[in-house]
């Protein structure tokens, strides 16, 4: 953060008010903060600290066009890869309302309103319905109706990507990366570079080897990131980890 942010945020944090406060950082996105339990402080230093989805590029930052960030979740990734990729276009897709605004807020505060569009929808691998479980930066979706989450729109996502040359393709989708990654589709899409987290699940516990073998299958070349199996985490995820894959188009 810059000075004057920094301190405004830490008498935010000692105050208890209000709600969310916008902070500026020193490379110049402006981005909105909650507290927690909101898992926005957490985000956002994976994404600009950490910057864990800078990727490695087979061209020029400048050459990159067109990006795809399936997960936009409350478009911290989204205004990092503006910053990144000056002259790309951008779409976010995120089926979490309450994300939603937050998303559309941090796009007009850094006034990217003419290069970025939002989708309100779940990426899947037909068009329908699914139910939303909201859990913050950890929301997933389900087919259980049982499940207390509220009915969302899903898009097909080879639907929404057909006849497109991607230059990056984020996907962070709590689960959900598992079918598009296995579906027949996936092979023929136009993509160069796939920042791609991926999550073990009870149907799926070895997902990052399956999903690993697949996209070496398929000819890309992967790069493994950090690994998380002795992490504890909830809601039935048993690690997760981070995937860059590469390939020409």
């Amino acid at each position: 953060m810059t000075p004057a942010s920094r301190a405004r945020y830490l008498a935010w944090r000692a105050l208890g008010f209000p709600e969310r406060i916008a902070a500026e950082l020193k490379t110049g996105e402006r981005i909105l903060i909650r507290r927690p339990p909101a898992h926005d402080l957490s985000v956002a230093h994976e994404v600009f600290v950490q910057q864990i989805y800078r990727p490695r590029l087979p061209k020029a930052r400048d050459e990159v066009r067109l990006i795809v960030d399936v997960g936009a979740n409350v478009g911290y990734s989204v205004v990092y890869f503006a910053r990144l990729f000056p002259h790309a276009k951008i779409t976010a897709i995120e089926p979490n309302l309450t994300n939603v605004q937050m998303l559309t807020r941090n796009i007009e505060l850094n006034g990217l309103q003419d290069i970025v569009s939002v989708r309100e929808v779940a990426a899947g691998t037909s068009d329908g319905t699914i139910f939303l479980v909201d859990q913050g930066a950890t929301s997933f979706t389900t087919a259980d109706a049982d499940c207390g989450g509220v009915k969302v729109l899903v898009a097909d996502i080879f639907k929404q990507l057909a006849g497109k040359r991607l230059d990056v393709l984020k996907i962070d989708c709590e689960g959900a990366e598992y079918p598009i990654i296995m579906d027949d589709r996936f092979a023929a899409l136009q993509a160069s570079i796939l920042l791609l987290e991926w999550h073990a699940t009870e149907a799926h516990p070895m997902a990052n080897r399956e999903i690993h073998d697949r996209l070496c299958a398929l000819e890309w070349k992967v790069e493994e990131g950090a690994q998380y199996w002795d992490r504890n985490i909830r809601d039935g995820l048993l690690g997760f980890g981070q995937f860059s894959a590469y390939r020409q188009t």
